[in-house]
C-alpha cells in the first residue's frame, strides 16, 4: 500500500511538474514549436528537375554540418516526388544571428550555406527561427520558402 501511495505522489509531482515546463502560462498552448527548420532542394540549373528525384544523387550520400564539423540534423521528405531536405540548425541562446552550414553532396560538391537564427520571446516562453537562408557558392531560389539550389 505505501508503494502505491508513493508511487501515485510521484506520478502527480511529474505531470504537474511537467504540465507546467510544457505549459507555463497555463493557457493550453504548448510551449515550444521545435527547433529551427528550413527546407531545401536541389535542382539541375538547366532544367529545374530534382537531382533526387532523377537518380542523379541519392539522399543517403548526404551529409550536413556546421562550421566546426558537427553534424546538422536533417530529415529528407521523399513524399510524391517533392524530395526535399528539411534541415535543423543548431538553435540556443548561443546559436542565435547567422550561421555557416556545409550540404556535402561528394568531395567534389559542397554548398556553403548560410542562416539567420533568431529568437521569438513571449511573456512565457522562447522559440528559435530560421530565416535568411541562402547558398554562397551556387546560385539559388526562394519559392514558396523553399531554398533551391541549382546545380
Amino acid at each position: 500500500m505505501k508503494i502505491a501511495f508513493k508511487i501515485a505522489i510521484l506520478v502527480f509531482l511529474l505531470l504537474n511538474v511537467g504540465c507546467k515546463y510544457l505549459d507555463p502560462c497555463g493557457d493550453g498552448v504548448l510551449a515550444s514549436t521545435g527547433p529551427p527548420v528550413f527546407p531545401l532542394k536541389l535542382v539541375d540549373a538547366l532544367t529545374g528537375e530534382n537531382l533526387i528525384t532523377n537518380g542523379t544523387y541519392a539522399a543517403n550520400q548526404i551529409s550536413i554540418t556546421d562550421i566546426n564539423g558537427k553534424s546538422i540534423e536533417y530529415y529528407f521528405k521523399h513524399e510524391n516526388q517533392y524530395n526535399t531536405f528539411l534541415i535543423f540548425p543548431q538553435s540556443t541562446r548561443e546559436d542565435i544571428g547567422v550561421k555557416k552550414i556545409f550540404f556535402k553532396i561528394n568531395p567534389s560538391i559542397i554548398i556553403e550555406l548560410e542562416v539567420n537564427i533568431y529568437e521569438g520571446k513571449s511573456e512565457c516562453f522562447t522559440n528559435y527561427f530560421a530565416r535568411d537562408y541562402k547558398a554562397l557558392n551556387y546560385p539559388y531560389e526562394i519559392k514558396e520558402d523553399v531554398l533551391i539550389i541549382k546545380l
